[in-house]
């Protein structure tokens, strides 16, 4: 499934997300994955800046990224449906997008300024919470 990034964005990188045989997001095998950096890094074999570029990658507005998750970067306000399959796939979300991906731009904003105005209302951070637990489970 293809998406297009939406927002410069800082994301998980795909090598480290796992999937079930159907498809499905493994988040324990996930998780495993990071810890192993973690370990890499405790035994001092990679330094911490090598660990955050590991783990996350830049991506700039217009990517188009191909991976079997990538509608969970939709559901997070990152990017949008660029294929038939991703559309599919995210039309549950479609008339909630728009507040995730304020929400989104917000949360990123007040990360990157320290200002709480920046904050996603609770309506926002609520829609958020509930597509991603949706998702998640």
């Amino acid at each position: 499934m293809k998406v297009r990034i939406i927002r410069d964005a800082d994301i998980t990188h795909p090598d480290l997300i796992a999937t079930t045989k159907t498809g499905a997001l493994d988040k324990s095998a996930t998780v495993a994955r990071i810890g192993e950096l973690r370990a890499l890094v405790h035994r001092g074999t990679i330094t911490a800046r090598e660990y955050r570029k590991r783990l996350q990658v830049r991506v700039a507005a217009g990517y188009v990224l191909e991976h079997k998750q990538a509608a969970l970067l939709v559901r997070m306000g990152v990017a949008e449906p660029f294929d038939a399959e991703a559309v599919a796939v995210c039309s549950a979300i479609e008339r909630r997008l728009p507040t995730i991906q304020a929400a989104a731009a917000k949360l990123d904003r007040a990360q990157s300024t320290g200002e709480r105005r920046y904050d996603a209302s609770d309506e926002q951070a609520d829609a958020m919470q509930k597509t991603l637990a949706a998702r998640l489970g």
